[in-house]
């Protein structure tokens, strides 16, 4: 039925009811989805800046669109994750060699932020044409310009400024018209349309200063419908999609009814959305709608949108849908139970009068038919679904990248592998880590191909090669140069440093300025069970946005669990085998700096012995290696009221710059308790740890850590099991959508192996190469 009625129109209008109906823009990014694959629909055109979005997929690279589209798109569309997905698509259309045009059509084009771009622009393209403005000229330009950036909605009082202004664009235009070399790909069909726009523009504002005023929006309909029409004779034999408010694609607003229900309804609305309307303020209304139908006749299709109930709006800002009154479009239609139908005014007569809500939600009693030729009506709507633009970022960025690279760190001395390295894009979030063995993969976006790659580890000096000095080695064998620095040479120096107990309370009392605020990162997750033989027995890897809800702070294990969220993004079963589950809450284990009586914790410092043992070096800085050995068994460092804990130690690598963590070693022993089915006396969980930290923005993160839980002489199971996680990006803030308590996230995702082709993962150490 769509199909027949649409496929032989030459433009379909997609109205909606505010901007603000997160529902409503899904449909619609799948009716232009459907439009553009199915029906041939090659240009889409939004109520948005037409000078920012002229030819815009001709104007920047594809990446940007995703990356930076909010420096062309009105913020009313790019805050929101409903409309990304239209841009993913946009982007998806050109990368496969079938375009999706995309232009603008709305007239308040200037902007504080474009105002000294369109000016410069086009000064330069009337001095290639021949034409050099006077500085006049110039100044009288740039003052209109600077008054539209910030007057759209109100009158301009400069009427000495408004006068001399025709004149210079009307000379401008005769100017344009004769031009024949384009300026950045805008042309003189694209200029004159621009100068007419500033004439419309300066004969409105002198007319308003005459105490002459068009009704509603009229000018700016007028206009809005020109910039269509200049879109449509560009691809004369193109089909078309509109993308607007349902009001300015209506056609004869005259058959709206003002009727006790709607001002009823008027009157229930202002109470939270503090607007005073009234329906007589559209008397003499003409939208944009009424001059297309005009022009295109039949061969133009504007669909509206209504709903029955439902929130709408933005961010903390949201409005409840109030019920439609009986006998409405809306009530008749939620009686049918389906949650989406498309109304189609064409298929039969013309309707009488009855009550509909697609015009800003408020029912209004009149002849539908002849303002739309249909309506789609959904039984519910959300608000938009705010957008995670570091996330989204992210996102756009795995759409770029290089294929993906595999490498291996070495001693440069004794040519022996470097484990555990950080590897970072510099100044970005993006980034990989070396295993055990020295390997690494990592999948570079193409975007920092002259940016800079660095290899830092502990140990040793710091590499950084050009990005694509490094994707131009055949071999991606990194060299580094060991750095040591011996504790007793250091002594001989007369350099003497300071007492272990002083490294350890500063390391204690400046984790608020070395971790502190709410944070979230990306990681990759694995998680491998060995048999009592040590044969691999599952194998689970998964990609997790991981957060803490209250930043960084002391926990216990159930604090911790209760106060970090995740979501998983993919997960898989490598071998097919795995009964396992994502096990977040070891994170606890990996993360020294935030156990409650660890011996971070300054108030049991004196529970712990402590050594200096060595210094070493990290990026440029020196690093001080301290071990450590808790000494009072009383304490609870893996659980709570832990009386089983039999051994704990390990090593802290601090450093000196700021005695943030950068490192940490542990191993732990514990006796499974009598409680645990068929232990004995030997019974023993064994658990052994290392972490790497990185510092982002001044703040440390975890980058890299592993552990290995080994139970023996447990009649019921031997066996051993590794989690490791590494950090792929990191973003500030906590904001996690449909995020849930660690021990509380749901793995039923669906396996996307496109996904695992692109992403950064761990090289694992079990596969023989």
């Amino acid at each position: 039925m769509l199909k027949q009625t649409l496929n032989n129109k030459r433009i379909v209008l997609l109205g909606e009811q505010t901007h603000q109906e997160g529902t409503v823009t899904k449909i619609k990014v799948d009716l232009v989805k459907y439009l553009h694959d199915s029906l041939g629909y090659n240009v889409l055109v939004f109520e948005d800046n037409f000078y920012n979005l002229y030819d815009l997929l001709r104007r920047i690279e594809g990446q940007e669109l995703l990356i930076n589209w909010s420096g062309y798109f009105d913020s009313q569309w790019t805050d929101n994750e409903e409309f990304y997905s239209l841009l993913e698509y946009i982007w998806e259309c050109r990368k496969n060699g079938n375009p999706l045009e995309v232009y603008g059509f709305d007239s308040q084009f200037v902007t504080t932020s474009n105002t000294k771009e369109i000016l410069e622009s086009l000064h330069q393209f009337l001095n290639i044409n021949g034409y050099q403005l006077s500085d006049t000229e110039i100044n009288l330009l740039d003052n209109f310009l600077q008054l539209l950036s910030t007057h759209h909605h109100s009158e301009i009082r400069d009427t000495n400024l408004i006068k001399d202004i025709p004149l210079l664009l009307n000379k401008l235009e005769g100017v344009a018209s004769q031009a024949t070399k384009p300026y950045q790909d805008k042309d003189s069909n694209f200029w004159m349309q621009i100068l007419r726009m500033l004439q419309e523009q300066a004969t409105v504002h002198l007319a308003e200063a005459q105490g002459i005023k068009e009704p509603v929006q009229n000018p700016r309909d007028r206009m809005m419908a020109n910039n269509f029409n200049h879109i449509a004779q560009m691809f004369s034999s193109e089909k078309i999609i509109g993308w607007g408010a349902s009001y300015h694609f209506a056609n004869l607003p005259e058959k709206l009814n003002s009727t006790p229900v709607t001002e009823d309804y008027i009157i229930r609305m202002k109470e939270f959305q503090e607007e005073d309307f009234q329906l007589s303020e559209l008397d003499g209304a003409v939208p944009m709608g009424k001059l297309l139908k005009e022009r295109y006749g039949e061969n133009l299709y504007a669909l509206a949108f209504s709903t029955y109930s439902g929130r709408y709006g933005h961010d903390e800002q949201t409005y409840n849908v109030l019920i439609p009154p009986p006998g409405s479009l809306e009530q008749n239609a939620e009686k049918s139970g389906d949650f989406c139908q498309w109304i189609d005014f064409r298929s039969g007569e013309i309707c009488p009068p009855f009550y509909a809500s697609p015009l800003g939600h408020l029912p209004i009693k009149a002849e539908w038919s002849e303002i739309f030729d249909g309506i789609i009506f959904s039984r519910a709507v959300a608000p938009l679904t705010t957008l995670n633009k570091q996330q989204v970022n992210s996102r756009a960025r795995q759409k770029f990248l290089t294929e993906k690279e595999h490498g291996l760190i070495l001693n440069a001395e004794d040519k022996t592998p470097v484990p555990f390295v950080n590897i970072g894009i510099n100044n970005t979030p993006y980034g990989s880590s070396s295993n055990e063995k020295g390997e690494f993969e990592i999948t570079l976006p193409k975007a920092f191909l002259e940016d800079s790659i660095t290899f830092s580890a502990i140990g040793y000096k710091q590499k950084t090669l050009l990005v694509k000095a490094f994707l131009e080695k055949s071999e991606k064998h990194i060299f580094l140069d060991p750095e040591l620095l011996v504790l007793k040479e250091v002594l001989i120096t007369g350099e003497a440093p300071p007492s272990v107990s002083y490294i350890i309370k500063k390391a204690s009392s400046d984790k608020k300025d070395n971790y502190g605020i709410p944070y979230c990162q990306e990681l990759f997750y694995r998680s491998t069970a060995y048999d009592s033989s040590d044969n691999i027995e599952s194998k689970l890897e998964a990609v997790i946005d991981f957060g803490a809800t209250q930043g960084h702070r002391l926990y216990n294990e159930k604090q911790f669990n209760r106060n970090h969220v995740a979501v998983i993004k993919q997960i898989r079963n490598v071998n097919g085998l795995s009964n396992d589950h994502v096990a977040l809450p070891y994170l606890y284990s990996m993360d020294i700096t935030t156990h409650q009586d660890g011996p971070l914790d300054k108030r049991n410092n004196k529970s712990y012995h402590f050594s200096l043992d060595d210094i070493s070096s990290f990026e440029g800085d020196t690093v001080w290696v301290v071990s450590f050995r808790l000494e009072d068994k009383n304490l609870s460092t893996y659980n709570d009221n832990d009386p089983y804990l039999t051994h704990f130690s390990g090593k802290l690598f601090i450093n000196k710059k700021d005695y943030g963590i950068i490192k940490y070693e542990g191993s732990m022993e514990r006796k499974l308790p009598r409680s645990v089915q068929h232990s004995n006396d030997s019974s023993v969980l064994n658990f052994r740890v290392s972490t790497v930290y990185q510092k982002f923005n001044g703040l440390y993160y975890i980058k890299y850590g592993k552990i290995e839980r080994k139970i023996e002489n447990w009649p019921m199971r031997n066996g051993k099991k590794k989690v490791e996680i590494m950090t792929t990006s990191f973003c500030e803030g906590n904001q996690i959508p449909n995020a849930k308590e660690i021990h509380k996230i749901n793995e039923e995702i669906p396996y996307n192996p496109e996904f695992w082709r692109n992403y950064n993962i761990l090289p694992d150490v079990d596969i023989k190469k």
